[in-house]
């Protein structure tokens, strides 16, 4: 899934390798409510910030450090692995981002 630019979800990238995959996870990231061209913007939307991986543990920090960089009004950011149920289906190396807004 990914963000259009009115803020509204849309069917994602196909799966490829992380090479391939270049900067994908955060520019996608920057193009939600929070990050400039949805609903949110300008608005001061206070979000939290969530990234899994999959035996990736280093680029999952590099990739939320620029995700704290680029998002605007991030309150927290959690970095973390994902379970045995998802790792099975995404393979070593995966990535995701959540991008959640604080209630």
């Amino acid at each position: 899934m990914g963000l259009r630019a009115d803020g509204e979800t849309a069917p994602g990238d196909q799966r490829r390798p992380h090479r391939a995959a270049g900067e994908g996870p955060h520019v996608l990231a920057g193009a939600g409510p929070a990050g400039g061209t949805g609903r949110g913007r300008g608005r001061g939307l206070r979000v939290d910030l969530g990234v899994q991986h999959l035996a990736a543990a280093a680029r999952a920090e590099a990739l939320a450090a620029r995700l704290r960089e680029r998002v605007p009004h991030v309150v927290d950011v959690y970095v973390g692995e994902v379970g045995p149920v998802i790792g099975a289906h995404v393979g070593p190396g995966m990535l995701g981002v959540v991008i959640a807004p604080q209630l």
